[in-house]
């Protein structure tokens, strides 16, 4: 970035590092760019908002267009989770659960795809295979 600030005239951040390059484009509001954002903005300089999880996790537009949602999860409550960002016309949207528990699904897994007995199964947890 140092090398594209000399080249393009901005003697004002020849000195500054790599990372606070970035910073001062931190902002909560687009249309109010503090005074460092708008030199990069008037220069056609890329430039924008660096959120922290917080302010991403609480975005009513993220929520909005169902890249976020709210659900509740037995151990750690109600939490934000993102969803699948693919979106087919006419399909019916997936529900977002919260992701198993170890083992959850072993008695589908090995008693329905592998055939193996109740009594297996225990056998296998018993000696901590499974």
């Amino acid at each position: 970035m140092h090398d594209f600030a000399k080249q393009k005239g901005l003697k004002e951040l020849w000195a500054v590092p790599y990372v606070a390059v970035f910073r001062p484009c931190r902002g909560s509001s687009q249309d109010r760019p503090d005074p460092l954002s708008a030199q990069y903005l008037k220069r056609r300089i890329p430039c924008a908002p660096v959120r922290d999880v917080s302010e991403v996790m609480h975005d009513p537009h993220m929520h909005e267009r169902g890249m976020l949602e709210w659900i509740d999860h037995d151990e750690i409550g109600h939490i934000v989770v993102p969803t699948s960002p693919l979106r087919f016309h006419g399909a019916d949207k997936v529900e977002t659960t919260p992701s198993p528990k170890l083992g959850q699904h072993n008695a589908d897994i090995y008693g329905g795809w592998l055939g193996l007995s109740p009594g297996e199964i225990a056998d296998l947890a018993q000696s901590g295979v499974i």
